[in-house]
């Protein structure tokens, strides 16, 4: 009876270190978790710097002369604007960003596992998976050697109306992983 016992406590250890063993998180599984964590700290950053810029906190608050909005190369006529400069969207200044220009490592076609749907990047449009054609880019706020946000204009029920994505390089820049979602993947075709 004693030896049975011994062998139910050995079985319970052995089970218990197993269990453990296939709790341990994969790499994958710690990158996901690292990225989703660097991009709520980005996220938090932003939204505070733009609570204190909007409540004028971490600089003295100049008059600054009005600019007239004049769209960059590849986005739309001011025309299409009514003649009125749009609100910054995400933060960005779409007047002078700091950038408007993809990164070179990020340039050129990116295709999913099953080869058809594409992401394009070119210098200052890009598409996103044939869902709305080449889009103008507004700004382009570079994150990381290998990480961007972009800041898009796009046309929906007859107004201009702007998306943001988040883009980083994976495995030494040979894949294209959406930040806000790491199961998208391309790599470059």
């Amino acid at each position: 009876m004693t030896e049975f016992l011994i062998f139910l406590a050995l079985c319970a250890v052995f089970s218990l270190l197993f269990w453990r063993f296939l709790k341990i998180p994969n790499t994958e599984q710690r990158q996901k978790a690292q990225a989703a964590k660097e991009y709520k700290e980005l996220y938090t950053r932003v939204a505070a710097e733009d609570a204190a810029k909007q409540q004028g906190f971490g600089r003295k608050m100049e008059a600054q002369p009005v600019q007239k909005f004049v769209p960059a190369a590849g986005q739309f006529p001011l025309s299409d604007y009514d003649g009125v400069a749009p609100d910054s969207p995400f933060g960005e200044d779409v007047v002078s960003p700091k950038s408007r220009t993809i990164p070179v490592t990020f340039l050129g076609t990116w295709i999913d596992s099953n080869g058809r749907n594409a992401v394009i990047f070119e210098p200052n449009r890009y598409q996103y998976m044939d869902v709305v054609g080449m889009q103008p880019v507004v700004a382009v706020r570079h994150i990381s050697e290998t990480e961007i946000a972009v800041v898009s204009q796009q046309a929906e029920g007859g107004k201009w109306l702007y998306c943001l994505q988040y883009y980083g390089l994976l495995d030494g820049g040979s894949t294209l992983t959406d930040l806000e979602n790491m199961d998208m993947k391309w790599v470059r075709a």
